[in-house]
């Protein structure tokens, strides 16, 4: 059946590169337990497995994976022209843009003499001029105004054309709408919106002339789907269905066609972000080009198509991630300028940054960070260090641009919420100097793990049991602990909020869930935890309050309850061992 998601994956993978996203497409169920242990270890197999495929589907005991091909644009000479029924009727969604208007204009040279246009609204003083140069030349153009994702109103429209006009033959579906944003500032709201006319609204229409001798079923899919777009998530998984349903009707012997076209110049929704795919080598397409190609592929038995002018290799470069397998038969090392070309090339960064001095870490950071954001912004002026970057216009696509770039040349994961704090390159040029020294240069003096004997840490738990006079033998560390957190409260929302708000402090320890607070002994709570990773918040808060390795500290985390310590006892423990660590 179709599926949206596998438009969004992609765009996940480039949001957030420090995660991995993909899909693995099962068998469906044949209802018998040895066809479900054999779908599990197949897909355990394909995780485990390193060439880094993220698109796999699982059929017949075999795994097959896409690959995005090279198909020249085939020459017109000694074939027949696309001529369209006279006598039948060509439904156009999104009839009233653009580019809907632009194929109604193509549809009538083809010999379409009815035409019905739906759009949600009233044509605009443009559309009313086309549409009155149609009727001129014969043409019936009948408008509906229905909303698609609706099911009765499509019915209703359906039924209409079916008592007053000529049989429909002919479907083009181009409805949709843009509500670009981050995936982590999207809600459903926003994606429902973008789901509904390209989603429920090509469903109707496949359910609702099932029945009907279809000789067109077009679906204007986009780029997105395949490539992913940053901020086009909804957008991307939109029309990630319309490439499922065509595949899934052509199964079912149906007509479809999905094109995955690039942004049409100067119209349709691609229009307004024409400049950014430009800036990822993506020309616009010119409307010859763009239909004489629709009529070549209309001549075609195939169930999806890309069209989309690209320069691979500045595609390759603005790609945040390591290059897909999927994109690897049309990018390849021939098609790449050698590395280290271009003036914007920033390959040996990385080394340069960690053979300078703090000051000119920050300069070359100011440089490199002003190119980047440039290169996000499209433009070309010099931008000030003190200037407010979301003054300039970035957005949080340009934001997550920008911090892909950091990921990728300096080996720094970013997140937005950083970016926001620090709006000036200044401010983010100092901020990232002091993070390439602490993630990427030796740190002076590092305290290092204690590796205890077995009977050394049965006596550290023994003498635990001192009254408060008695000796303690800690070894003491070489340099201060870091100040540390413990949250006292069970596991909940807000308290595991706020423990990996602390964790990712740099100057702070806040240790998982110790697991303490439920029961009154370390045997009971052995009992109820038995081997399961939630007792390990207590092990990694002794490894760093005494400075032990992960082997010492479990091993002590057995002793006291082998001697079944109250959990009072374990906590007032705690708070002594720190308290001395600290003055130590």
């Amino acid at each position: 059946a179709p599926k949206p998601h596998r438009g969004d994956w992609a765009v996940i993978a480039q949001e957030h590169p420090e995660l991995w996203a993909g899909i693995i497409d099962i068998e469906p169920s044949e209802g018998t337990q040895q066809h479900y242990q054999e779908q599990s270890l197949m897909v355990l197999n394909q995780i485990l497995r390193p060439e880094g495929e993220n698109q796999i589907a699982l059929r017949g005991g075999q795994a097959y994976v896409p690959r995005l091909i090279h198909q020249q644009q085939q020459s017109q000479s000694g074939s027949l022209p696309l001529q369209l029924k006279p006598d039948s009727t060509y439904l156009i969604t999104g009839g009233l843009g653009s580019l809907g208007l632009k194929i109604a204009e193509w549809m009538v040279d083809k010999g379409a003499r009815y035409l019905v246009l739906v759009g949600r609204s009233q044509p605009n003083p443009r559309a009313s001029e086309i549409i009155g140069k149609l009727e001129e030349q014969g043409v019936m153009v009948v408008l509906e105004q229905v909303d698609v994702s609706q099911e009765a109103q499509v019915r209703d429209c359906l039924n209409r054309i079916q008592v007053s006009l000529p049989p429909l033959k002919g479907i083009i579906h181009g409805a949709g709408v843009l509500e670009d944003g981050v995936l982590l500032h999207q809600d459903w709201a926003k994606f429902a919106k973008v789901m509904k006319p390209k989603v429920e609204g090509a469903w109707n229409l496949h359910r609702l002339t099932q029945e009907m001798a279809l000789d067109l079923f077009v679906l204007f899919s986009s780029a997105t789907s395949i490539l992913g777009t940053p901020g086009q998530g909804n957008y991307s998984a939109a029309n990630g269905f319309l490439d499922s349903l065509s595949h899934y009707r052509k199964g079912q012997g149906a007509n479809a066609l999905s094109i995955n076209w690039g942004p049409w110049a100067e119209m349709g929704l691609a229009a307004g972000v024409g400049k950014r795919m430009t800036m990822l080598g993506i020309e616009p397409i010119q409307s010859p080009q763009g239909l004489q190609i629709l009529e070549q592929l209309l001549a075609q038995d195939v169930a999806q198509v890309g069209v989309l002018p690209v320069e691979w290799s500045t595609l390759k470069q603005r790609l945040p991630i390591e290059l897909p397998l999927f994109l690897s038969e049309v990018i390849t090392t021939e098609t790449l300028p050698p590395q280290g070309d271009g003036e914007n090339d920033n390959s040996g960064i990385f080394d340069q940054l960690l053979a300078s001095t703090t000051t000119q870490r920050e300069e070359l950071l100011k440089d490199y960070l002003k190119q980047q954001i440039a290169k996000a912004l499209g433009i070309s002026r010099e931008i000030s260090g003190s200037s407010n970057l979301m003054d300039l216009g970035a957005d949080s696509l340009m934001i997550v641009e920008v911090l892909n770039s950091c990921k990728k040349d300096l080996k720094i994961t970013l997140y937005p919420r950083e970016f926001y704090e620090r709006p000036t390159i200044t401010a983010l040029a100092e901020y990232l100097a002091l993070e390439m020294e602490r993630l990427h240069q030796p740190q002076p003096t590092q305290t290092s793990l204690t590796t205890t004997s077995l009977s050394d840490i049965k006596n550290w738990a023994n003498p635990w049991a001192w009254n408060n006079n008695s000796e303690r033998n800690f070894t003491k560390p070489s340099q201060r602990n870091r100040s540390m957190v413990f949250l006292l409260c069970s596991p909940r929302s807000g308290s595991t909020l706020l423990r990996v708000m602390l964790a990712g402090h740099r100057d702070l320890f806040c240790p998982p869930e110790l697991h303490l607070l439920p029961f009154d002994t370390m045997a009971e709570r052995n009992q109820s935890l038995g081997s399961t990773h939630l007792g390990e918040g207590l092990a990694r808060a002794f490894m760093e309050i005494m400075n032990l390795d992960a082997e010492a500290s479990t091993t002590l985390v057995e002793e006291i309850t082998e001697q079944d310590w109250s959990i009072q006892k374990v906590y007032g423990r705690l708070q002594v061992v720190q308290t001395c660590s600290a003055s130590q």
